[in-house]
């Protein structure tokens, strides 16, 4: 992975991880990694991960990827990928997906890529190796792109998807049924 100094003490991000007395990207990341699972108040503004100490997926790349970006490391890149999330690649969800007979969902998940190697810091103990193979669709997103914008691509793309594998259940009762799983993430 390519560690930086963070040197940038204008850029908000930076300064309150300096404050912290977190000096490195990869210091930055292991902190970033060790917050609990959980989303933040106001999906908008990442600060909210420090002042919260808790995040996503989404909340908590979108706040490396910025930390990056303040100190001019453009190499550090943000995707998102829409993978198939079950019992095999997601601890905890095995049980709730058997439930409703479903064999996964079509899960959006955030992660950096570095040198074309990618990176997960949520902090789940996820295989990122698992995903990887179960990976459906990735792109490359910005930092300001993890709240509103992510939520509608997965929205999206579930909504194709269920429109062509014609599983039994409606868009909104398949989103319930997403949405137990990643309560469930809150809570291992």
């Amino acid at each position: 992975m390519n560690d930086f100094a963070i040197l940038n003490r204008q850029s908000t991000i930076s300064r309150m991880m300096l404050e912290k007395g977190i000096q490195t990207f990869s210091e930055a990341c292991i902190w970033v990694e060790n917050l609990p699972y959980e989303r933040i108040s106001d999906k908008k503004n990442l600060e909210m991960v420090i002042l919260e100490n808790r995040g996503t997926c989404s909340s908590k790349h979108g706040l490396l990827k910025r930390l990056a970006e303040e100190n001019k490391n453009s190499e550090i890149e943000l995707c998102v990928g829409i993978y198939k999330m079950n019992g095999h690649n997601t601890f905890g969800v095995g049980s709730i997906l058997s439930k409703y007979q479903v064999e996964f969902v079509p899960e959006a998940h955030c992660y950096l890529k570095i040198n074309n190697k990618r990176y997960d810091f949520t902090g789940l103990g996820a295989d990122m190796a698992k995903i990887e193979k179960d990976l459906m669709e990735e792109v490359i997103i910005d930092a300001e792109q993890t709240g509103v914008w992510k939520s509608k691509y997965h929205k999206d793309f579930l909504q194709k998807w269920l429109i062509e594998y014609q599983l039994p259940y409606s868009f909104d009762v398949f989103w319930q049924i997403r949405e137990l799983c990643i309560e469930r993430l809150s809570k291992v």
